[in-house]
């Protein structure tokens, strides 16, 4: 039953990454992968322990753990700089509309106003 529900949950979130045209492809095909790979260890998860015991790890288990939290940072770290990005071109715009926006003061009144005397 747990087999059913994960790959169902697999597919449906290949079918979402295959929808999105916003992200790059080699970004979709990776996904893509991992997708494929995860439901190869639902459907056998015996080979996900061999491919553990390959690499020097004692469990499939803490294998895909171990996979799924560099992914997560990885994905936390391009997110945060995305962020920064995007911060940044905020402050740009804001900076070109302030000087294409500066309001000048009516030429009578800088006329009318003295400088102020400078102080010895």
């Amino acid at each position: 039953m747990i087999k059913l529900v994960l790959l169902s949950f697999l597919v449906l979130v290949a079918i979402y990454v295959l929808m999105q045209r916003s992200t790059s492809t080699s970004l979709r095909i990776a996904i893509e992968v991992l997708l494929v790979l995860g439901a190869y260890f639902v459907v056998a998860p015996e080979q996900a322990t061999a491919v553990a015991h390959t690499l020097g790890v004692g469990r499939g288990t803490d294998l895909i753990l171990y996979t799924w939290i560099i992914v997560t940072f990885a994905i936390i770290l391009v997110l945060y700089l995305k962020v920064v990005a995007m911060n940044r071109t905020i402050t740009q715009l804001a900076r070109s509309l302030a000087l294409n926006h500066v309001r000048h003061p009516p030429a009578d009144t800088a006329a009318a106003t003295p400088a102020p005397e400078p102080r010895s």
